[in-house]
């Protein structure tokens, strides 16, 4: 998957995305296939049920955020989840001040 074991990480709104991407799947022959993915944050719930998405970071929730990705294949089992946990920080804008 695009996320490995426990991660932090920093997302300052609405400058960057979020995005997540699973590896391709080589399985061949009789081997399972893979037929779902989901993406989930522990705040704000599914992300995506695609192997690869980007999110815009102004949708997420302020705070901190644990991301989970897990996949099933075509058998009805579910991976074990992978988790990176990202900090979505308010956006601040500096305006000129002006004063007469």
């Amino acid at each position: 998957s695009g996320l490995s074991g426990r991660r932090r990480g920093r997302v300052s709104r609405p400058d960057p995305d979020v995005r997540g991407g699973a590896a391709d799947n080589d399985a061949e022959g009789d081997d399972p296939q893979i037929v779902a993915y989901e993406w989930r944050s522990n705040r704000d719930g599914v992300l995506s049920t695609e192997r690869q998405f980007t999110r815009l970071a102004a949708s997420l929730a302020f705070g901190e955020h644990i991301i989970t990705f897990r996949a099933r294949d075509n058998e009805g089992v579910w991976s074990e989840e992978v988790q990176v946990t990202i900090q979505v920080q308010p956006y601040q804008v500096f305006l000129p001040l002006t004063i007469r």
